[in-house]
Formats: structure tokens, C-alpha cells, sequence
């Protein structure tokens, strides 16, 4: 959803400041949920609490287009934020471990070339997709493949589980 600054405007209306507060909580949220990985991981495994914070965000993520207001989409972006970013050192510490030493600068070098190749494409589809179908079509769009995502990860990484 990278092109967020825009859809709130367009939206809502959303100035910038009204923005920039809602990014710096995020943040703030961002860094609560990565230091409660560890905590929620170790009662479900990484991989299960990993796939749950993605499945979680896809369904806050799916609620966002469908807010009435700015402080509603806030809400759900901020739950977003933070059940979505919890599995990122989660995702980061199952892959460490299932490269062998001598290939983990390679895959990692990788796996940040593929992140981004999508950081890169997602912004110009997405604003194709809010020109040419509705404002919302990236958001429902990318809450379905985040859902999808949640669903794959533990067929994909179950030999991974610590």
C-alpha cells in the first residue's frame, strides 16, 4: 500500500500533519510488536506466531478501504502495523536459520534484491489500479495477497520450526 500518503488524502482529505502523526505511531507500534516477537513466538513457535500476525493484518488490512473516517482507518491501520511487523524478525530469524553459513550473504543479498523488486513495482500498480478501477482495488487487493501469505508461510517453512 505504498502509495498511503495519497489514498488518505484523496480519501479523507488527511493533511500532512494528521499523517505524520499517524506514521509516528506506527513506528512506535512497529517497534512494540518486533520487541514482543520473541514473547509470542516462544508460546506458539515462529512459524505459526508468524503466519497469525499475517493473517491478522490481512483481516485489519481488508477494513481499512472500508473505514468511514480517518480515525477509524487509523485504528485499523496501527492493528495492521503491528500484528503484520511483529512476524518480520520472526520471517528474518527462520530464514538465517535454514541458510547454510557459507550462502547466507548470497541469500540474504537475494532476498533484499526480491523485497526490492516489489517495493519498486507495487507503488506503479497500485496507482494504476486507484486510476483505472477504485481508490480502494490496491487495498482489497493487497489484504487478499497478505491473507494468502499467511496461509502459504507454514506449508513453506514447516521444516524451518525450532
Amino acid at each position: 500500500f505504498g502509495l498511503f500518503p495519497y489514498y488518505v488524502h484523496s480519501k479523507f482529505g488527511v493533511s500532512s500533519g494528521e499523517l505524520g502523526s499517524l506514521f509516528f505511531l506506527s513506528n512506535f507500534t512497529m517497534a512494540l510488536s518486533n520487541g514482543l516477537a520473541s514473547m509470542v513466538s516462544s508460546k506458539l513457535g515462529t512459524i505459526k506466531s508468524a503466519a497469525l500476525g499475517i493473517g491478522l493484518s490481512s483481516l485489519f488490512f481488508f477494513l481499512m478501504p472500508l473505514s468511514p473516517s480517518f480515525q477509524i482507518l487509523a485504528v485499523f491501520y496501527l492493528a495492521r502495523t503491528a500484528t503484520r511487523f511483529m512476524s518480520d524478525p520472526l520471517l528474518t530469524s527462520i530464514f538465517m536459520r535454514s541458510v547454510g553459513k557459507e550462502e547466507l550473504s548470497t541469500a540474504n543479498s537475494m532476498r533484499t534484491i526480491s523485497m526490492n523488486l516489489a517495493g519498486m513495482f507495487s507503488p506503479w500498480l497500485g496507482g494504476l489500479l486507484m486510476e483505472q478501477v477504485s481508490l480502494d482495488a490496491p487495498a482489497f487487493i493487497g489484504a487478499g495477497l497478505t491473507l494468502i501469505l499467511s496461509l502459504i508461510y507454514p506449508l513453506v517453512l514447516r521444516d524451518g520450526e525450532d
